[in-house]
């Protein structure tokens, strides 16, 4: 009794062996070309290429390899209420990209068996597209302003592993409510005897994808209650002292200054060395209590870049707000300040003017002529630079108009003061930013804090919140050059010839220019020296 019990239990080991031979999988492996290290970095036109490698341990069957190249993104919000009803977590994936690659039929083994210790391999070639298929973005929206921002290609965000900048693993603010990834994705298929099709082995192998994103018209601040996250005019009473009377009131304004341009870098290049900046411009004005009152001397303009990130679970119809988070269960926001820096500003001159009450004109009279006819040229330069880099008439135009300030409520003096402040901007070299973008389920803002202090008791001052945004190059000259050309072939083609007539006077007329030729159409033959896209 007791050897057959262990000769049964002998073969029943066995037939476990035999079983656990047969159920494990055969092994992916994903390789990319011209990768140099761990992190592979793609921006906007450029080719992943490489190969994908299977091998089997024992014989598998299969019916069909796919390979592809997917991006998708995943939110979840977590609302805590009073109300218990109201209370919980929905979760949210978006898939809104994916590429397929074409493999013929007389890449895979007949039958369509792996055997046992052989490796087969598949190459692959994708091209990061500039948009994304108006199919990925279906749900209403309030315009096609919306439209067109959700269908743009998102950058990477939310991955650890792949958050960063060149080779460097950094930080991109991102919470963990919000992630976009891409990956490489390949998978073995079989279809079973009741026709259900199972996944025999699959692998994925993340990329970042930085795109490129070209500046965005400003952005419309009304400064009404729905928009209690920008303010880019403020008035404040400036007092001589505790108990002392009024000194003035103190304006401050500001525009949207031009985007952040964060280049297209080798991988070679150390993104601690690259300095992305831009200029913000504040302008200033004093109305004194009274007409012998002097303007207070400026004292310190701090900077802070707040990163604000929207998440939701529903596709948005609108760009995202801070003010509609309180109510919308399905949308939550996450914050961040960065400390930019603090400049000291009390050599900034104030320039006097004077109004004449009956034409209403007025009259300037610098404090520090020299320093500030400098100051305003320096700001007409900035001003025209500024206008050909956004590309914006109203820019260049408003620049002398709203140079000066609107007067503050109820000023009915005769003297009033103005002030021009340059603020130069730059991104911290240890974070990672990504551009401002706008997806159906994830949105990524800036916002600029400028506080500015006096020489006064309690450093009285202003401050304002005012949006920037941040654009990527994301292609290089070559990239250029290849659009240049697809551009050039485009319009050769639309500009060719074509033969107006009926059909048979058409078809003898292209068959006598054939034989004269002794050459094919066009349309038919190979277009040499033409570039050929690879999707």
């Amino acid at each position: 009794m007791t050897n057959y019990i262990s000769a049964h239990s002998g073969d029943n080991m066995g037939y476990r062996v035999r079983n656990m031979n047969l159920l494990s999988k055969p092994s992916i492996a994903i390789e990319l070309d011209n990768t140099d290290g761990y992190i592979s970095s793609y921006s906007t036109l450029d080719r992943i290429e490489g190969k994908v490698h299977v091998t089997a341990p024992n014989d598998t069957r299969f019916d069909d390899i796919e390979i592809s190249f997917i991006g998708q993104s995943k939110t979840f919000v977590e609302k805590f209420t009073t109300t218990s009803a109201m209370t919980g977590r929905t979760d949210a994936t978006h898939r809104f990209l994916k590429l397929t690659q074409p493999i013929e039929s007389a890449a895979f083994p007949e039958p369509r068996v792996c055997k046992a210790g052989l490796t087969y391999t598949f190459p692959f070639t994708f091209a990061v597209p500039l948009h994304l298929l108006p199919r990925a973005c279906s749900h209403p929206v309030t315009g096609d302003h919306v439209r067109d921002a959700h269908l743009q290609l998102p950058p990477s965000l939310g991955d650890p592993e792949l958050s960063g900048f060149g080779g460097a693993l950094l930080d991109d603010f991102a919470p963990h409510m919000a992630r976009i990834t891409y990956a490489v994705h390949a998978e073995i298929t079989r279809v079973r005897f009741d026709s259900v099709e199972t996944i025999v082995a699959e692998k994925s192998r993340k990329v970042r994808i930085k795109p490129a994103f070209d500046e965005l018209p400003p952005l419309s601040v009304d400064g009404g209650p729905d928009q209690p996250e920008y303010r880019l005019r403020q008035v404040k009473t400036i007092r001589k002292g505790v108990f002392k009377g009024k000194l003035g009131r103190l304006v401050m304004e500001a525009t949207q200054p031009p985007c952040l341009r964060l280049p297209a870098l080798a991988p070679d290049v150390d993104p601690r060395g690259v300095n992305i900046s831009t200029m913000a411009r504040v302008a200033l004005r004093f109305d004194p209590a009274r007409d012998d009152e002097q303007p207070p001397k400026l004292s310190q303009l701090s900077s802070k870049l707040k990163v604000q990130t929207f998440f939701s679970t529903t596709p948005r119809r609108n760009f995202p707000a801070q003010a509609n988070t309180l109510l919308d269960m399905h949308l939550g926001a996450f914050s961040e300040t960065v400390t930019l820096a603090s400049r000291c500003v009390g050599a900034t001159p104030w320039e006097r003017h004077e109004r004449d009450p009956g034409s209403g004109s007025f009259s300037s009279s610098s404090r520090c002529a020299s320093t500030a006819s400098s100051t305003s040229e320096l700001l007409d330069r900035r001003d025209s630079s500024a206008s050909a880099q956004t590309g914006s008439a109203s820019s260049s135009s408003s620049s002398s108009s709203s140079s000066i300030p609107e007067a503050s409520d109820r000023y009915q003096g005769r003297t009033f003061y103005t002030a021009q402040l340059l603020v130069p901007i730059s991104l911290p070299r240890k974070k990672h930013f990504v551009p401002t973008f706008h997806s159906c389920l994830v949105s990524r803002v800036y916002i600029l804090h400028l506080h500015l202090a006096t020489q006064s008791p309690g450093q009285q001052g202003a401050s304002l919140k005012v949006p920037v945004q941040i654009s990527a190059e994301g292609r290089s000259a070559a990239r250029v050059s290849e659009d240049a050309a697809w551009a050039a072939a485009e319009v050769d083609e639309v500009l060719t010839p074509r033969l107006v007539g009926r059909v048979g006077e058409e078809r003898d007329g292209l068959a006598e220019r054939w034989r004269a030729q002794e050459a094919p159409p066009p349309e038919y033959g190979q277009q040499h020296g033409a570039p050929v896209r690879v999707c």
